[in-house]
């Protein structure tokens, strides 16, 4: 496992979502239809990460029948498709030893910044629209 690897191995395993706030702000100004809205903010996901040398893999399934996968490279970029099903350039950024953050750009939402960083044995989880400056917080325990 590389430097960044053995830093980033605490946010592996898989965590399920205990509180959100401002999501439905988010998938509102993110276009998303009011009906997946009260879908997405009525269901609490799990996310499964995992770390393998320098790549970093965040699945996630909602509802049991939504889901989906990107790998990212650490401390690299790589093209993945964002939840909008747009092909987007992802870079994958460790910050201050303890957070990662993914940077999404390429998108019709323009920069996307989603920040993941473990508080009190549970993981935040920030998404912003930066040109928007929509942010949408969420809090996931493990599972």
């Amino acid at each position: 496992m590389g430097k960044e690897s053995e830093k980033l191995a605490k946010f592996e395993g898989s965590w399920k979502q205990i509180e959100s706030h401002g999501l439905d702000e988010f998938l509102s100004a993110s276009g998303i239809g009011w009906m997946k809205r009260k879908m997405a903010t009525k269901c609490n996901p799990v996310d499964q990460i995992q770390i393998s040398g320098e790549k970093l893999t965040i699945s996630y399934t909602a509802v049991g029948v939504i889901s989906g996968s990107n790998t990212y490279n650490i401390g690299g970029s790589a093209k993945i498709k964002n939840y909008l099903d747009e092909e987007v350039d992802a870079e994958c950024v460790l910050e201050d030893d303890d957070k990662i953050v993914l940077i999404m750009r390429g998108g019709s939402l323009g920069e996307v910044r989603i920040t993941r960083v473990i508080k009190d044995g549970k993981l935040h989880v920030e998404q912003k629209i930066m040109e928007k400056n929509v942010v949408a917080s969420r809090v996931f325990g493990r599972s």
